[in-house]
């Protein structure tokens, strides 16, 4: 036998490198698809928290939500989560970003702010301070339902995607 470390006489071994490349292929796309379906598990269970936190008068803001993708962008799967409503941002995070920090009317010269369930601009039985009232601007604090299930979920979504991911593939060995 010959003197150097891990050489073998008798015994040789063959790999084909062309053999173990396919199986890498197979095991990445594997892995890919496994963590395309963990961003997605992970995307719905992220909105569905965020939409019990979310104000509800007519359900309307609770029904925008959606999750589009996910898709592959540079390398990493991203899914983007939100509502799709105009006032959704604002219902989040109120008028601090908006110009003075208020909201003003654009195409009125009031706002109509409503004080009770049902009430509509041009109902003839409204009473003035009663059912409703004008602003020139408002200033609405934001309940923070998306941003603060963000905050909450941004800390565990890598544990809890790769926890998934892992159970994904050792479902499918």
């Amino acid at each position: 036998m010959a003197n150097r470390p891990f050489e073998f006489e008798e015994a040789k071994f063959d790999v084909s490198l062309k053999q173990v490349i396919g199986n890498l292929k197979i095991i990445e796309d594997r892995a890919e698809r496994a963590i395309t379906q963990a961003v997605v598990e992970f995307s719905e269970h992220f909105l569905s928290e965020a939409q019990k936190r979310a104000p509800v008068e007519s359900g309307a803001l609770r029904a925008a939500a959606t999750v589009e993708g996910p898709s592959v962008e540079d390398d990493i799967i991203v899914a983007r989560i939100g509502f799709n409503l105009i006032y959704a941002a604002m219902r989040d995070q109120g008028t601090k970003g908006l110009p003075g920090g208020v909201l003003r009317p654009v195409r009125a010269k009031a706002l109509f702010i409503p004080l009770r369930k049902g009430a509509r601009p041009g109902d003839p039985t409204l009473k003035w301070g009663v059912d409703f009232v004008l602003a020139k601007e408002v200033k609405q604090k934001g309940n923070g339902f998306f941003t603060l299930t963000f905050e909450e979920m941004k800390a565990v979504a890598n544990k809890q995607i790769g926890e998934r991911v892992t159970a994904l593939l050792e479902a499918n060995i």
